[in-house]
C-alpha cells in the first residue's frame, strides 16, 4: 500500500513519530525501510526490515510478519540477491493468512525465479498465483499479466510478449509497477525493432 503514496508524505508520518516508536514499533520500521528503498539505500533498507522482521517473530504477530517477509522479499530482489528472495518468499508463504498475500508471494517467487532463468520454479509460483486469481486485485492482476509477457520475453517469444503485455488503466495500479510494465513493452517492442514504439513506453515509464 506504501507504493501509492509520494516519498515526501512518507518521510512526513516517519518524522511525526517518537524515536523510540521508531526503533520500536516494527511498522515504523518497515516505513523507514520503504523510504531508505526509494533512496536506493537497500542496505538500510533490509537493516530496518529484519528489526521488523525480529519483533514480529517475537510477539508472535504473524500478519506483521507476513509483511516484513514480503517487504523483505522485495529489497532482496532489487538487490539481486534472487536465490535469497525466493527462499523469503516461501518463508512468507507459511505465515500468510490469505489467499491475497499467498498470491502476491507466488507472484514475486515466480519473478525472481524468472530473473533466475529458474523455469521450473516460475512455472509451479505462476501456476500457483494462477490457482487463487480470483483473489486477485486489479493491479495484481496486471502483476501477473506482465510477468507472463515478461516470461515469453526472456524465452524469445516476442510477438505472443507483445499480446500478453497488459493494457491497464495506470491511474488504478502503483507508479512502480506502471512503470514496471511500461518498461517490459519498451524491451518487447526493441526485440520486434519497433523503435519508435519502444521509445514511447520508456518515456512514458520515465515520467511516471
Amino acid at each position: 500500500g506504501l507504493d501509492n503514496f509520494r516519498t515526501e508524505s512518507l518521510i512526513s508520518w516517519l518524522q511525526r513519530l517518537s524515536w523510540e516508536m521508531r526503533a520500536d514499533e516494527p511498522w515504523a520500521r518497515l516505513l523507514a525501510s520503504q523510504i531508505h528503498v526509494r533512496a536506493g539505500d537497500l542496505d538500510a533498507a533490509l537493516a530496518d526490515i529484519d528489526a521488523a522482521v525480529s519483533t514480529c517473530e517475537s510477539a508472535g504477530d504473524e500478519w506483521g510478519l507476513y509483511h516484513a517477509l514480503s517487504a523483505k522479499e522485495c529489497v532482496l530482489f532489487w538487490r539481486g540477491d534472487l536465490e535469497e528472495a525466493v527462499t523469503t518468499c516461501e518463508a512468507a508463504l507459511s505465515h500468510a493468512s490469505s489467499n491475497a498475500q499467498r498470491l502476491h508471494s507466488y507472484l514475486s517467487m515466480g519473478s525472481a525465479s524468472l530473473d533466475r532463468r529458474d523455469w521450473i520454479t516460475a512455472r509451479t509460483a505462476f501456476a500457483a498465483a494462477e490457482d487463487l486469481s480470483q483473489h486477485a486485485s486489479t493491479a495484481e492482476l496486471a502483476r501477473a499479466q506482465a510477468l507472463r509477457a515478461h516470461a515469453d520475453y526472456f524465452r524469445g517469444d516476442y510477438q505472443r510478449a507483445l499480446s500478453e503485455s497488459p493494457a491497464v488503466d495506470w491511474g488504478s495500479i502503483a507508479p512502480t509497477l506502471a512503470s514496471g510494465i511500461l518498461n517490459t513493452k519498451g524491451l518487447v517492442e526493441t526485440g520486434l525493432a519497433n523503435y519508435a514504439a519502444a521509445l514511447a513506453h520508456f518515456d512514458e515509464a520515465q515520467a511516471i
